[in-house]
């Protein structure tokens, strides 16, 4: 079991940004509680893939692409070479 560190978690305020938080990693186990027909759909989803009757495909974002969901500007995005589609930026964070 996955085990998430305690200060990943941030306490529930009422009023003006108030609101619950979870865990990233809870989410759909928590949307499968709320819902019976999405933990249906999950499993069958589940099943499907481990049955192979499912194709998945990766996408592997363009450079703008990239630079727009990160908030990165493009030249210095491009600034980096990229390892693979499942690989972080090489040289991120280095100086």
């Amino acid at each position: 079991m996955t085990q998430i560190p305690v200060n990943n978690l941030r306490p529930s305020n009422k009023g003006r940004n108030g609101g619950t938080w979870l865990h990233p990693k809870l989410a759909i186990r928590f949307a499968r509680w709320l819902s019976v027909d999405f933990e249906v759909w999950c499993d069958l989803m589940i099943d499907n893939i481990l049955k192979g009757n499912i194709q998945t495909t990766v996408v592997v974002p363009t450079e703008e692409a990239l630079s727009q969901m990160m908030g990165i500007p493009l030249n210095i995005l491009k600034g980096h070479k990229r390892r693979g589609p499942t690989g972080p930026l090489e040289g991120a964070g280095r100086g």
